[in-house]
């Protein structure tokens, strides 16, 4: 087990928070299992100010969900002190437990490429094939498993030298206008 940090937290799994999650309760720490099949978070109930362990996997598109919420702690250190064990039991389990039944047929591939390398966007191949951009990568590839493309063609847009996403994803991933 490995704590995280809120940053590394919210890039794997911050589009999984319900806003109102935000209203009755407060994160106080954040942690995955070694491989970050599954991610713990121990939340503190902002009325009775007790300590529950939650559980995320990824279900069969990747997206992290809660599958499990532990016994609820009088202390934050037994509810840190409960996490290890919840995530290795939770951590050996088959993926398929993590399913919820209303996950989209297809994952969307984000950077599996669907047109011939010389169409696609400088970015696109800066971060597909430059080894010093597989954390941006990593990071885009999380955050897509919740998006939802409005028109159906968002990859195709994102891959290659046109369309009106274009700018757009090179400022946001800091790349120059190209």
């Amino acid at each position: 087990m490995e704590k995280l940090s809120p940053l590394r937290f919210d890039a794997l799994a911050g589009y999984a928070r319900t806003p109102f999650t935000l209203i009755t309760a407060d994160e106080r720490e954040w942690f995955s299992e070694e491989q970050e099949k599954v991610l713990g978070v121990i939340v503190q109930d902002r009325t009775d100010k007790d300590y529950v362990c939650v559980v995320m996997g990824r279900d069969r598109v990747g997206r992290y969900r809660a599958v499990h919420l532990s016994e609820w702690f009088l202390r934050l250190r037994d509810a840190r002190a409960a996490m290890p064990q919840i995530l290795a039991d939770w951590g050996a389990k088959d993926p398929a437990e993590f399913e919820q039944g209303d996950e989209p047929r297809q994952p969307m591939e984000f950077f599996r490429p669907r047109h011939p390398v010389e169409r696609h966007h400088p970015g696109f191949r800066k971060l597909t094939e430059m080894e010093e951009y597989s954390p941006a990568q990593g990071i885009m590839e999380a955050m897509m498993y919740s998006f939802k493309d409005p028109d159906g063609n968002f990859v195709e847009q994102f891959q290659i030298d046109k369309g009106r996403w274009k700018s757009a994803i090179a400022k946001t991933i800091g790349f120059p206008r190209m």
